[in-house]
């Protein structure tokens, strides 16, 4: 089983590094590789306590007696949804707040990213180590290279883009420090709400919208963040932003 799980980590990680290459060809101002490599590490380790919260909540949610709608509302939403992007958050706002190396607006959304690129990776290896015991390695491999398809194009782009979002927002706050705090809620929000949208339309819708929803938000979202981009690109190019790092706004 040694080689299954080297192999595990080798597909797991490789949606995230593709991903990783592409937002890099994407920045006018490379970041340094020690501080990519901090922020990613940052963003595999808080996947730890964001599970276990997961865990718990997903537990009391089942024994609180709510059912139907509310409880699927309940579980994608807030126990999913808002704990990945909550974490994701306050994993790589802790870094970027303490580096003289964020000195640019982009670069908030750019680690923001990065951080959820190395939040996906391990989510990745988490889920291609569920059952595959008593399967051949031809077996395995088909079902790993497959999952790894799937999630590349789906919820590892996800987890970027919604990153990018709350990255977007806290980006902005930095300029505007009286809306500092409503600007970071609100991109929490928003990128819950779509996060969790994508989640419940994968697992409940049915037949053709299984695909179509999803796909449409990832599309839309795609669009929206390279906007975004470019927006700040543009702010860089008139100012650099300067993050005061014993900042206790947020």
């Amino acid at each position: 089983m040694d080689y299954f799980f080297i192999l595990y980590i080798f597909f797991g990680i490789s949606p995230s590094l593709l991903w990783l290459g592409y937002y890099m060809r994407k920045d006018v101002h490379p970041e340094s590789k020690t501080m990519i490599a901090k922020v990613f590490l940052a963003g595999a380790l808080i996947t730890v306590p964001t599970f276990l919260v997961q865990v718990s909540s997903a537990y009391f949610l089942k024994r609180s007696g709510i059912s139907g709608v509310a409880v699927n509302v309940l579980y994608f939403f807030v126990v999913v949804a808002f704990t990945e992007e909550m974490f994701k958050f306050l994993a790589v706002k802790d870094k970027i707040m303490k580096s003289p190396e964020t000195d640019e607006p982009v670069d908030v959304m750019l680690y923001m990213v990065i951080g959820a690129l190395g939040f996906a990776a391990v989510e990745n290896i988490m889920y291609l180590t569920l059952p595959s015991y008593k399967m051949s390695f031809n077996d395995v491999l088909n079902r790993t290279v497959v999952l790894t398809i799937v999630r590349f194009l789906g919820s590892t782009l996800l987890h970027t883009l919604s990153s990018g979002l709350v990255g977007y927002f806290l980006a902005l706050s930095f300029r505007e420090a009286k809306k500092k705090l409503w600007l970071v809620i609100c991109g929490v929000i928003l990128a819950t709400l779509i996060h969790g949208t994508y989640n419940m339309s994968i697992m409940l819708a049915r037949g053709s919208l299984k695909l179509i929803i999803p796909a449409g938000i990832l599309v839309v979202l795609a669009i929206f963040i390279s906007l975004f981009f470019a927006r700040l690109r543009r702010i860089n190019s008139t100012c650099e932003i300067e993050i005061t790092h014993n900042d206790k706004g947020l």
